[in-house]
């Protein structure tokens, strides 16, 4: 499953559109976990014994959800450290997300940073997001709204709707930008199009539909 791990926010600038990171779900830890057949997920087992990457983290995504194989965090951060270990940014990203939670492993906001850091530097758009989310609450890491936007846009820029939504809310206040409502606006609409609830509404309360 990809991707969106951060719960939705309700409303907009107003209400703290720059999403909530610790609303994440264990069911939207993703890698292309979807139900498997037996068959299929041998097939996967296999493959992640032999050292592959995607195998490994979709072996994680299986165990988290509990999908053709026993349901256990303990085991679904054990194949996400294995694939991270080998530079598999969406990996590194769900062994942040697992340890920014204390999924199966101890609690460890500083752990929990450098693994999304590592999966942001390396192209993962939820990486990137999270670290702006991360930088906009100062948990783990400084507090700063201009790093927020920083990491917002390359998020964005992938089609990522939160961050999208996110971007609408630092240029609507002034945040880490400068105030503009037509960018605020813009960035709003391409979250509503990739389905965003929360952009919708915003939009609806600025009179667009």
């Amino acid at each position: 499953m990809r991707k969106g791990y951060a719960g939705d926010g309700e409303g907009g600038a107003d209400d703290g559109a720059v999403a909530d990171t610790y609303k994440i779900q264990t069911d939207l830890l993703c890698g292309g976990a979807t139900m498997q057949s037996n068959q299929e997920v041998q097939m996967i087992i296999d493959a992640a014994e032999m050292g592959v990457p995607e195998m490994q983290n979709t072996l994680g995504a299986l165990h988290a959800n509990g999908d053709g194989v026993p349901m256990s965090m303990e085991k679904a951060a054990h194949w996400y450290r294995k694939a991270a270990e080998q530079g598999h940014a969406m990996a590194q990203c769900n062994l942040g997300v697992v340890y920014l939670k204390g999924l199966g492993v101890e609690k460890n906001q500083t752990i929990a940073v450098e693994w999304l850091l590592k999966a942001a530097v390396n192209g993962d758009a939820e990486g990137q997001f999270l670290m702006a989310v991360m930088h906009f609450q100062g948990a783990g890491v400084e507090q700063s709204h201009s790093e927020c936007y920083n990491w917002s846009i390359k998020a964005a820029e992938q089609g990522h709707a939160k961050a999208q939504l996110n971007l609408g809310t630092l240029f609507e206040q002034g945040m880490g930008v400068e105030k503009d409502m037509e960018e605020a606006l813009k960035w709003y609409r391409k979250a509503a199009e990739n389905g965003d609830p929360a952009a919708m509404r915003i939009l609806k309360k600025h009179g667009i539909v």
